[in-house]
């Protein structure tokens, strides 16, 4: 899989070092999970269309454009004796304030977290994934593909047709998530509010 850097997200350009690998199974899992949530679908019907053996591309940094700092993914840079720890974010994700009431009804709202970079995948999405737009999913009350939908059947097309590469629809980050970090340790942590650097 050779996916140039232009083709990922704008507000952010992936460098060196590289590698390809295939994706561990803990981490095919949050996957998974992720587009589940993002496309309200079932898990279990998400990962018949994702391949198990997924492959992807590591980078070990990622540069935020228009100022922005250079992250590290502390499993493939390994720190400096005398180096600043650059593998440290703060990021936003949607929060379910309901989450302990299984039978209502989901209410998302942002929150900030910190955590530390491991690592930062590119993986090529499904081909069912591609045709669901933002807008799409935002005129939804209730977060759930609808019967008869565009949407449902593409993604019924692709679950009869089998697994399909596509074209590379974001970055992932997955980090460790550290809510336990001290304050005074936060100051100097790149500020990602508002902005999709981890994904999963």
């Amino acid at each position: 899989m050779n996916i140039e850097p232009a083709r990922l997200d704008p507000l952010y350009v992936p460098a060196s070092p590289k590698t390809i690998s295939v994706l561990p199974r803990e981490l095919w899992l949050k996957f998974t999970a992720t587009l589940a949530t993002r496309f309200g679908m079932r898990a279990t019907d998400v990962r018949k269309l994702v391949p198990k053996k997924l492959e992807v591309t590591e980078y070990g940094r990622v540069r935020q454009l228009d100022g922005g700092d250079t992250m590290q993914a502390r499993e493939l840079v390994p720190l400096g004796v005398d180096g600043r720890d650059m593998s440290y974010v703060r990021y936003q994700l949607s929060v379910d304030i309901f989450a302990h009431i299984k039978r209502r009804k989901p209410v998302f709202e942002p929150r900030n977290f910190f955590g530390q970079l491991l690592r930062i995948v590119v993986i090529e999405v499904p081909e069912a994934f591609q045709g669901m737009s933002d807008e799409e999913d935002e005129d939804k009350e209730d977060g759930e593909v609808e019967e008869g939908s565009a949407e449902m059947n593409m993604i019924q097309d692709a679950m009869n047709l089998g697994e399909e590469e596509v074209e590379v629809d974001a970055v992932s980050a997955i980090s460790e998530q550290d809510d336990s970090l001290p304050q005074d340790a936060a100051d100097g942590i790149p500020d990602t509010e508002g902005q999709s650097v981890i994904d999963i």
